[in-house]
């Protein structure tokens, strides 16, 4: 058997050629802030009211579907936290506020369409623990996905207006008016200085302008008054009788930056 020797420069080039070729089995791809990640997490347990944990999770995909896109919204409450922290939160008792939240933030109408939740901006690497409360007893499956890298996290939390009251409401991508019939009128300041008050029917006609509808302008029932053009300052909504309205806000600054706002925006 023939023993080849290597001088130590020859044996050197060799190893590092190796480590090389490893060490580009795990760089991304070009244009690497698209790399995509995917995974089913389990399904939905049955029966209404009951909630389905996936926790301790290694990272916060950027987006979640339930049994595939033209399922009808099986769920009545849904929170994501992130380090102990729940950067979305939509309480029990807000179907139609899911299904809204869902078409918007992904621009998809239907009248079953919408099962795609998106939750960040691409994948988040930090510990993440999803809750899914059904609203009935399908047992779709679940779906957890990213299509890109160095995410932040979207912040929804409701607030609740009582009966002949109102709350204002600044630095925010869309708000969710659960009850239309409730609401009485908002004032809208823009950031060009402008200022009007608008009933539900304008505010329904401001958002079909800009994006896609259902009936009325609405989707799934729920007026939406959306600012991701940031053209609002401020609004204040009114309202006649109790109200549930849902904020969500895209982000805009750091993880700790983002972290501190929704906390602010659930003891909001």
């Amino acid at each position: 058997m023939r023993v080849i020797r290597l001088t130590k420069l020859e044996a050197l080039t060799i190893v590092l050629s190796i480590v090389a070729v490893i060490i580009t089995q795990f760089l991304p791809v070009p244009g690497g802030d698209h790399i995509v990640t995917a995974g089913l997490l389990g399904a939905l347990l049955t029966g209404a009211g009951n909630v389905t944990t996936f926790a301790a999770q290694a990272q916060t995909e950027s987006m979640i579907v339930i049994g595939d896109v033209d399922t009808t919204n099986p769920l009545r409450g849904l929170s994501v936290e992130i380090d102990g922290i729940p950067f979305f939160n939509i309480p029990a008792t807000n179907v139609a506020l899911i299904s809204a939240y869902a078409k918007w933030a992904v621009n998809i109408v239907g009248t079953v369409v919408g099962l795609v939740f998106k939750f960040a901006t691409g994948r988040v690497p930090r510990s993440t623990t999803y809750r899914l409360t059904n609203d009935g007893a399908t047992t779709p499956n679940i779906y957890a996905y990213s299509d890109a890298d160095n995410g932040f996290p979207i912040i929804c939390a409701t607030k609740q207006i009582n009966a002949s009251s109102y709350e204002d409401f600044v630095k925010f991508s869309a708000l969710f008016v659960g009850t239309p019939a409730n609401l009485t009128s908002a004032e809208i300041v823009f950031t060009n200085g402008y200022r009007a008050t608008l009933t539900q029917f304008e505010l329904e006609a401001l958002f079909a302008m800009k994006n896609p509808t259902e009936t009325n302008g609405d989707l799934a029932a729920v007026t939406i008054i959306d600012n991701r053009d940031k053209s609002i300052a401020s609004c204040r909504l009114y309202c006649s009788a109790a109200n549930t309205i849902l904020v969500a806000k895209l982000p805009d600054g750091s993880f700790e930056e983002i972290k501190k706002a929704a906390i602010e925006l659930q003891e909001f």
